[in-house]
């Protein structure tokens, strides 16, 4: 089982930028870190909770594309041409960015250049450049 130092240092790992930030967070030295690497059960429940974040996190992004996208059909087949004409052009910028975008959960022995959030913030940056706001109803 699991002690409250190891369950914390898992919680910080999943809700840092680095593993150095992690570490002070919990109040765990990199000795022992890199000693609980070692440990199956540790390892074992790390893999399992940063495989939940990830997976709650691409369901969510799932469910906004499909929102994003029922918008686009909605405007594409809006009585101004203007309407259309902008999100005909901006389909076309995006999609190859879209398309692009992978998250890849981070590996636990390197420090992760970048988090499954900030991959999440960049994404929605990228919508909102493109002159879409999201909320918790989807694309606006």
């Amino acid at each position: 089982m699991l002690n409250q130092k190891q369950k914390r240092l898992i919680t910080a790992l999943i809700t840092t930028t680095t593993v150095k930030e992690a570490l002070q967070k919990a109040n765990v030295s990199n000795r022992s870190y890199y000693n609980w690497l070692d440990n199956k059960e540790f390892v074992d429940e790390l893999n399992y909770v940063q495989q939940q974040v990830y997976n709650d996190c691409v369901m969510d992004i799932r469910n906004l594309s499909k929102n994003a996208v029922k918008l686009y059909e909605k405007l594409m087949k809006s009585d101004n041409e203007s309407i259309q004409l902008r999100a005909a052009i901006s389909i076309i910028n995006n999609a190859g960015k879209f398309l692009e975008i992978k998250i890849h959960p981070s590996h636990i022995k390197e420090e992760p250049k970048k988090t499954l959030f900030q991959e999440i913030d960049e994404l929605t940056a990228l919508l909102e450049e493109s002159g879409w706001e999201l909320s918790e109803k989807g694309v606006n």
